[in-house]
């Protein structure tokens, strides 16, 4: 089985894309919840919605909605696809899309929050770099688990870095199905198993 790094981002070069680059309005500091897997729902406005910053021009929307604060946000047809493999092991949090303009953009808008995060990096063979205090700043390389890798879900998080989605080849062959639009991936590395005797 293989795993794919999902670019929250997107197409960052397509200027038409439209990128959203603030939290849902009325969320506060818990917005961060949003990015790392806890549970944001008592937290989530009734009336959630962003408007689109004038910095960025594009307008057109797509199955992955880009983002700048490493949140899933997709439209309800890749929303849909997601929560038939993933259940109750995610949150989907509506809202509601305005243009530049404050114009309506959609209401047909979901951040897709995966509960929790997997313990699925070789920490070893990964790519990291560590401050002086030994946490981690950055993960240049990921480097998966062989004998743990059949146990992962469908979409999840890493632990060692939550605002990384990764995705196995089953959701991402769906995706391709289903022809999503915005969609980028890096395909994850999966140590090597030893042969025996």
């Amino acid at each position: 089985m293989k795993f794919y790094e999902l670019d929250t981002l997107g197409e960052a070069a397509d200027v038409d894309i439209c990128i959203i680059t603030k939290p849902p309005k009325g969320m506060g500091v818990k917005y961060t919840r949003l990015s790392n897997g806890k549970p944001a729902m008592e937290f989530y406005p009734e009336d959630a919605n962003i408007t689109l910053e004038t910095r960025y021009l594009g307008k057109r929307l797509s199955s992955l909605i880009g983002n700048t604060q490493n949140c899933l946000i997709v439209d309800s047809e890749m929303k849909n696809c997601i929560e038939s493999f993933m259940g109750d092991n995610s949150e989907y949090l509506q809202f509601t899309l305005y243009d530049q303009k404050k114009k309506l953009l959609s209401e047909d808008c979901f951040i897709v929050n995966p509960l929790g995060t997997i313990d699925c990096l070789n920490l070893i063979k990964s790519d990291i770099n560590y401050n002086e205090d030994g946490d981690i700043i950055r993960i240049k390389r990921m480097v998966f688990k062989q004998k743990e890798s059949h146990k992962f879900p469908v979409l999840f998080r890493v632990k060692q870095w939550p605002s990384k989605y990764i995705i196995n080849q089953t959701l991402y062959e769906e995706f391709i199905k289903n022809k999503f639009t915005n969609i980028v991936v890096d395909e994850v590395e999966i140590e090597q198993e030893l042969p025996t005797g």
